[in-house]
């Protein structure tokens, strides 16, 4: 049976190899999602995200064994720090989102990351824009403003938290950007393993509560979903074009609503719709006007975890 399905993968084109891997990516990070927001009912947020790093970091460590720890090797330490400061705040705040607002909020928002990272490219990398991506950005902000709606409702810690996560995980994007230049795609997944687990677990021993076995083995699973989520990723970026994978990534948003309604009942405004489609569209563009461009894609998504 293992050698039947194994011959059909090999027999299909890149494309469909690399679409069916984006949605398959995007499964599992709604899941953990739904795991998190589950098992943050009793846990601190900030100790869950802690075991998501340590239990993610276990999955690829026979990896790095089997390379005699050749993927550690890096001369760019001290930038493998900082963005390992700048992915575990974004997971922090983006976990730490989950249980206070629906998971269709959180997925809408969360698709600001690329908007984002266009901004911060600007600034610090130097790269220059023309009318088309500016306006791609303009229109992810509008998308933003929608779903919010700043002066007619209060805008809620949650969705603060889903931005600001967004914003760190752009900083840490930019970082890939960098790093991938001189530091295989492992190196980069490794040092953020090693530093997430060290960072992340300062505050989760401020809030620790130790868990039992049942949510014990729950945190294993959200770990092998994380890592489920970025290798998947990795290898859906490998077999194809980034600009045909950007709009399979909006599944996420509809895995969400469906895992929302099924699971806690939640049934997302037309304003979430209207701005979450909007905010996308405006990543697929920016995603589409880079491609254009010659900028070299980064191997990232849109997921903050």
């Amino acid at each position: 049976m293992t050698n039947k399905i194994g011959i059909v993968w090999a027999n299909q084109s890149a494309s469909l190899k690399s679409i069916f891997l984006m949605i398959a990516s995007t499964f599992f990070a709604a899941t953990m999602h739904v795991l998190v927001r589950i098992n943050t009912e009793d846990l601190h947020a900030f100790e869950v995200a802690f075991f998501r790093s340590l239990f993610g970091f276990i999955v690829i460590l026979p990896m790095i064994v089997r390379s005699r720890f050749k993927f550690l090797k890096t001369t760019k330490l001290r930038l493998h720090l900082v963005r390992g400061l700048l992915n575990t705040t974004s997971m922090l705040m983006f976990f730490s989102s989950l249980g206070l607002i629906t998971l269709a909020r959180v997925n809408s928002l969360s698709f600001t990351a690329p908007i984002f990272l266009a901004i911060l490219s600007v600034i610090f990398l130097g790269e220059r824009f023309r009318i088309y991506r500016w306006m791609a950005i303009v229109m992810g902000f509008i998308g933003m403003l929608i779903i919010l709606r700043p002066g007619l409702l209060e805008i809620d810690t949650g969705s603060i938290l889903v931005l600001a996560s967004a914003f760190f995980w752009a900083g840490s994007m930019l970082f890939i950007k960098i790093l991938s230049k001189t530091d295989d795609s492992l190196t980069i997944v490794s040092w953020m393993g090693v530093t997430t687990i060290i960072l992340s677990f300062i505050p989760a021993i401020l809030v620790w509560k130790t868990p039992d076995f049942n949510q014990l083995v729950w945190l294993v699973v959200i770990g092998c979903l994380g890592s489920a989520t970025q290798l998947t990723l990795s290898q859906a970026f490998k077999e194809g074009d980034p600009t045909l994978l950007m709009p399979f990534d909006y599944v996420k948003l509809i895995w969400g609503i469906v895992f929302g309604f099924w699971l806690f009942g939640e049934v997302p405004d037309v304003f979430t719709w209207i701005g979450g489609t909007i905010i996308f569209v405006s990543g697929v563009l920016i995603a589409m006007r880079e491609k254009k461009s010659n900028a070299k894609p980064t191997r990232a998504s849109t997921s903050v975890v």
